[in-house]
């Protein structure tokens, strides 16, 4: 069949490559925050300028025959190809328009025709992306115009190069382009399986049908997805990444993204980890439906490194699992699992098999509903081992999984069914059933009417009835009158019990459970039971008398044993033997019997079906708290006892040794005070609330609750007054009094003993705070145990994590619970998350905020030091600060990234958050003020973050980097605060160690409480150079800085200071006065005063402020805190005062971003010599004459002037350089040999 391959394929990829590659969502140093083929829109760059990208598009890496083994490796089955995209731009050669790859770009080559030629080689189907309606390249390309909604605020059309939408002629594009390029496209690449469309906005029902005509002629065989639009399509396309909620009807896909973006984007790090691609796979592929996993690759050619890793481990798991998924169906149940995922493979002519793909391990796995009887269950990736699984009641299977599965990602369990031989079996069953209904039926035939529905026939060996809706008894010929009138009676009492319907109904049942044989003794036992009912009624009726005549005829009538029939109902067919025994010893129970069954029934009854009053139930409302307060002792908490029952009633005994208690009455003249003799005490109410398994060494931490009761030796319960704060509780038929409050024991189990660690006395139920509010009493046990036994560690709940103002105006304290996680890769790591109003994405590691969706996403990568990521981030031009256990980079105003070096690889924790406006809605709420309180929130939450042991505990050792054969590694230990600051958890004792080739490790002797990072390899240096850190700046305290030269083998160590003990904040100097200024005025100090507010003098913190927050846009500086920066096209330099403050002393001009009148009276880079000296008071000057002539000012070294140096050598051209003093700092404009400003330079030098 023509669709067969794509139902049976289940994964293939998607390839988005085009011009819009090598940007990579960055123009003009800006970012986009869509997807990367989307520039062109994000941007509305004009053709021309985009178009020029083509002449930069020279792929050498591209290699057609690796591209295609990547996507068999890694289990794909056919892959979609973007011949052409939104931008028009063909990744063919297109004879059509020249605006294609082969004949603009340097590149050459046509790659669809390679990868048509490749494709067959590895078994992929070829199909091709085509945007028949989007074209922006075309001025009558598809645009729905201005009144249509926007895609994410970009329009949908090309309304920036062609903004007159009522001119465009959409057909014109259609004929002239669209057309005549699918005509290429259908019979130039070989077979074609999937013509793959997008967008259909503008194009009408008739161009969608004429362009599937076109491709059922070129291509019959080829399929069309539905976004050809109007109805038409072979197959469904779900949107973007979209999961269907169940199994659809007929054919569909989901496209899907590796990472957030279709085309290569340089800054989208947000990869999806193996786990989470095949986590996906499945469960589409439960749901009868298809993956399409995009790829988009980079300008050079080649797939970027993470996506080939997260390939090529999927394909490793489709290699040892894929027949769970090729050509499966979808799920059979009525609903989804938690811990997995499910899957049917149907064999023809063999047995029917389910696959359990496992996402979440769990000892025991129930399956509800399943109809097919299971004969085998195995570890998918080793057939030769069974997994153990059982039958329980309402068609419950269990199926326990080993613990090796544990360890696995995604293992799948198979089972094979038997629903073929169930039907083989039942349509047996019911073909006897029809076989003995006809024969019987033919022998009757000739039977003559004896009376009204009885009759009589020379074939029927003893008395049977036959028929359902209208039924006759049918007799032998020869039966004495007495017998025949015994036997009709037992048939009439078969026809007013209705045997003759409940006996067909009961071999139904039995043939569809042919399979159990319970079933069969209970269809034996039911046909025994129907008779003797029958012979007792018989007897009852007739009297006590005709008990022998009855027998006769039982034996005159009987029959040879035969097979069980579902008809007819023969008289003497069943246990004739045991019958006539029952009916000679029949007797007729006594009235008073059949009454003492009748009262014993609904005894039995009322016991069952009421709920009896438990010990600690009350009469009226909750007690007060009876006046009995026991003191811990040592006695009592030393001792191990076998049972908390036995250790409560020793707490009990305690409690109540004064033997007096005290409670109110009702008298005549209103109540009274009893004080009275206690007469018995009980602990009630006793449950375990929690428990902490593997926490404590020799056992399982437990935390118990009981109530204490007492019964006053002379309570009158009718006469005892109850309020809010009493209750009573009848026990054994006595009174008690209840202790309204409770009492709380933690314990340590082990071994058959009970070791008790602390008891409370709960007296306003508030004991456990936050810990039972939020349901997180586990956590209360864990933080118990750190206190108690003097552990350092991570609390598991902070109730305290963070205060702030929301967008209510609010002091809002948000608790949070530290959550432990594993990753795919095998990374262990822990971090506080709110614990409320914060849900996590299933199947990622991404936590949301429900109120605004600001995030929370941890990635693990596996085998990668952090230094490659962080090399990662300065190459895309984030600004880097290296704290004392991460690295942070700011990827815009709304989001950041936390890098944190692990054992075995890195961890990125990405955080992000919505600015909001700064607008009130009528209930209070501003989205603006929101994200205030959010974004701090998310950095507590980041910096909480920690790699974790497997065993939870925080690791030691990070791996930092890994270059030349040498593995660098940081040991961390979190110490305190050194400012005494209780709420930073910031500060660590660190230690640098390098692995050598042969596996040893060395110590290096660098100090303590420093922080590193690595910066490069030099190899005809021979050493290793590290970023060094001590202590941390986050509190504005001092810092200093080196770079370590490690040099390699013999580890000799080179240092180099950068600063030495420095702050990045002090008190400012006041900014220039602002004057009037004009041409024939000295330039003024406020004119060297940058757009932004900065000038000469300002602290580190306060210059980077401003200069970020001025336009928004990225800040480029290194790791080190205090590195120069450049932003807005300015760098800036700094250097320490004399008390250790970093000020900036000079800043360059690299660019005309920030060219304004106010700055230098609008100098900027381009303008000509005399333009400049326009622009100040000049003396008569004589071109290149002078090495320096003064233009103002009294002299050459002295106060304010302007100085013109002309610069000559024989080494390079001639140029000028233009000298500014204005009081207590200068510009320097540098001019090149023609004449034109080629830098600007100001310092306070």
């Amino acid at each position: 069949m023509r669709a067969q391959w794509f139902s049976e394929a289940r994964f293939g990829m998607f390839i988005h490559w085009g011009l819009y590659s090598i940007p990579g969502g960055i123009w003009r140093g800006r970012e986009m925050s869509y997807i990367g083929e989307w520039l062109q829109a994000c941007f509305r760059i004009p053709n021309r300028e985009y178009g020029a990208l083509a002449a930069r598009f020279n792929p050498e890496r591209f290699d057609a025959e690796q591209w295609c083994r990547t996507a068999r490796d890694a289990g794909m089955r056919y892959l979609v190809f973007s011949a052409k995209h939104h931008d028009g731009f063909a990744m063919y050669r297109s004879r059509v328009d020249s605006y294609n790859v082969a004949d603009a770009t340097p590149f050459g080559r046509d790659p669809l025709a390679e990868l048509a030629a490749a494709c067959p080689k590895y078994g992929l189907k070829l199909g091709i992306y085509y945007s028949q309606d989007l074209d922006w390249h075309h001025p009558d390309g598809g645009d729905p115009g201005p009144e249509s909604p926007k895609n994410h605020g970009m329009s949908w059309g090309n309304d920036w190069d062609y903004p007159a939408h009522r001119e465009k002629r959409f057909r014109r594009y259609f004929e002239g382009k669209a057309i005549p390029q699918l005509t290429e496209l259908l019979t130039g690449y070989g077979p074609v399986g999937i013509m793959w469309f997008d967008c259909p906005l503008t194009i009408s029902r008739e161009e969608s049908g004429r362009i599937v005509e076109l491709v059922r002629k070129l291509q019959p065989d080829c399929l069309i997805n539905t976004r050809i639009g109007h109805g038409f399509g072979d197959y469904g396309s779900y949107g973007d990444n979209q999961l269907p909620a169940a199994p659809p009807e007929g054919m569909w896909e989901t496209p899907g993204t590796l990472n957030r973006t279709w085309g290569f984007k340089w800054n989208d790090h947000d990869w999806k980890t193996p786990g989470e691609v095949l986590s996906l796979l499945a469960s589409l592929a439960e749901k009868d439906t298809n993956y399409l996993l995009n790829v988009g690759p980079m300008p050079d050619g080649s797939f970027p490194p993470e996506t080939v890793r997260v390939l090529r481990e999927t394909g490793r798991w489709l290699e040892r699992y894929g027949f769970a998924v090729y050509g499966c169906g979808a799920n059979p149940f009525q609903c989804s699992f938690d811990w997995g995922y499910v899957t049917v493979e149907q064999r023809p002519g063999k047995r029917t098999r389910l696959h359990l793909i496992i996402r979440e391990f769990r000892p025991e796995i129930r399956l509800y509903g399943l109809e097919e009887v299971v004969v085998r269950c195995w570890d998918a990736a080793e057939p030769e081992c069974p997994v153990e699984f059982g039958c329980s009641g309402g068609r419950c299977l269990t199926i326990r999984l080993p613990e090796r599965l544990r360890a696995r990602l995604l293992p799948v369990v198979t089972l094979e069914l038997l629903a073929a031989v169930w039907l083989a079996g039942a349509v047996m069953m019911l073909t006897y059933m029809l076989a003995s209904y006809l024969r019987i039926y033919y022998r009757v035939r000739t039977a003559v009417r004896l009376e009204q529905s009885v009759y009589q026939s020379e074939f029927v060996p003893s008395p049977f009835i036959l028929g359902v809706i209208r039924p006759r008894i049918y007799l032998p010929f020869g039966l004495e009158a007495g017998a025949q009138a015994m036997v009709l009676a037992h048939e009439r009492a078969h026809l007013r019990r209705g045997d003759q319907l409940w006996k067909p109904l009961g071999y139904l049942i039995l043939a569809a459970y042919w399979f159990n044989p319970l079933c069969w003794l209970a269809y034996i036992l039911f046909c025994r039971d129907i008779e003797a009912a029958c012979d007792e009624k018989v007897v009852r009726e007739l009297g006590e008398g005709c008990k022998a005549a009855y027998s006769r005829a039982l034996l005159a009538c009987s029959v040879p044993r035969k097979l069980i029939t579902a008809c007819p109902l023969a008289f003497g067919e069943t246990g004739v033997k045991s019958r006539i025994k029952s009916v000679l010893n029949y007797k007729k129970p006594a009235f008073w019997l059949v009454l003492a069954a009748v009262i014993a029934s609904v005894a039995v009854a009322v016991c069952f079906l009421t709920d009896p009053k438990r010990e600690d139930q009350t009469e009226a409302a909750p007690a007060e708290t009876v006046d009995v307060t026991p003191v811990a002792t040592s006695d009592l908490l030393d001792a191990d006892y076998p049972s908390m029952q036995t250790f409560a009633d020793a707490w009990l005994a305690q409690a109540t040794s004064s033997q007096q208690v005290e409670y109110e009455v009702q008298t005549e003249s209103g109540s009274e005070t009893v004080t009275d003799t206690i007469h018995d005490a009980q602990a009630v109410s006793l449950e375990q609330l929690a428990e902490l398994p593997d926490l404590a060494p020799g056992g399982t931490l437990q935390l118990w609750s009981f109530h204490i009761a007492v019964s006053p030796e002379g309570i009158d319960p009718d006469t005892v007054l109850l309020s809010t704060e009493r209750g009573m509780s009848m026990i054994d038929g006595r009174a008690y009094l209840l202790d309204g409050s409770r009492y709380l024991a933690v314990c340590l189990y082990g071994k058959d003993r009970y070791q008790i660690l602390s008891v409370q006395h709960d007296t306003d139920g508030t004991a456990l705070g936050s810990y039972e509010t939020l349901d997180e009493l586990p956590a209360y046990l864990h933080d118990f145990f750190l206190d108690f036994a003097h552990q350092s560690g991570q609390k598991a709940l902070n109730e305290d994590f963070f205060t702030g103002t929301d967008g209510y105006g609010e002091s809002v304290t948000v608790p949070a619970v530290f959550t432990a996680a594993t990753e795919s890769g095998g990374g262990d790591w822990g971090a506080y998350i709110p614990a409320e109003g914060w849900l996590r994405n299933l199947g990622s590691r991404l936590w949301y905020s429900e109120k605004t969706g600001a995030s929370f996403e941890v990635v693990y990568y596996p085998s990668v030091p952090v230094s490659s990521q962080i090399a990662s981030y300065d190459a895309g031009g984030y600004d880097g600060l290296a704290m004392t256990r991460c690295t942070v980079y700011g990827l815009g105003p709304e989001s950041a990234v936390y890098l944190y070096g692990a054992e075995g690889g890195c961890f990125e924790v990405r955080i992000r958050w919505d600015q909001g406006e700064n607008q009130t809605d009528a209930s209070g709420y501003n989205s603006y003020l929101q994200s205030c309180f959010e974004e701090p929130l998310l950095r507590k939450m980041a910096m909480s973050f920690y790699p974790l042991n497997a065993d939870g505990t925080a690791q030691k050792r990070t791996m930092l980097a890994q270059a030349g054969g040498y593995t660098l590694y940081v040991r961390t230990e979190a110490t305190d605060c050194p400012y005494g600051d209780e709420s930073c958890h910031l500060h660590t004792k660190t230690s640098l160690s390098c692995e050598m080739a042969d596996g040893t490790e060395h110590l290096l002797d660098l100090g303590a409480d420093r922080t590193y990072w690595f910066m490069h390899y030099d190899v005809g240096g021979g050493f290793l150079r590290v970023g060094c850190l001590s202590q941390d700046p986050a509190h504005g305290r001092r810092f200093s800085t080196w770079s370590l030269d490690i040099f390699v083998p013999e580890l000799r160590i080179g240092l180099s200071t950068s600063y030495t003990n420095v702050s990045l904040s002090g008190e400012n100097p006041a900014a220039p006065e602002t004057v009037g200024t004009d041409s024939s005025m000295p330039i003024q100090p406020c004119e060297l005063t940058l757009p932004n507010g900065v000038y000469l003098g300002l602290d580190y913190e306060t210059t980077l402020q401003l200069a970020q927050a001025y336009r928004g846009s990225r800040v480029y500086r290194g790791q080190t805190p205090g590195d120069n920066f450049t932003v807005d096209g300015v760098s800036y330099y700094f250097s320490a005062d004399s008390s250790g403050v970093l000020r900036l002393d000079s800043y360059s001009v690299i660019t005309t971003e920030l060219a304004t009148q106010s700055f230098l009276r609008g100098i900027k880079l381009g303008d000509g010599l005399q333009s400049v000296l326009d622009t100040i008071p000049t003396a008569d000057w004589q071109p290149e004459e002078l090495y320096s002539q003064l233009l103002y000012g009294v002299d050459l070294v002295s106060g304010d002037r302007a100085v013109l140096n002309w610069n000559s050598s024989i080494y390079h051209p001639s140029y000028y350089t233009l000298i500014i003093k204005s009081g207590a700092d200068s510009a320097n404009i540098k001019f090149d040999h023609d004449g034109s400003v080629s830098g600007i330079y100001v310092s306070n030098y």
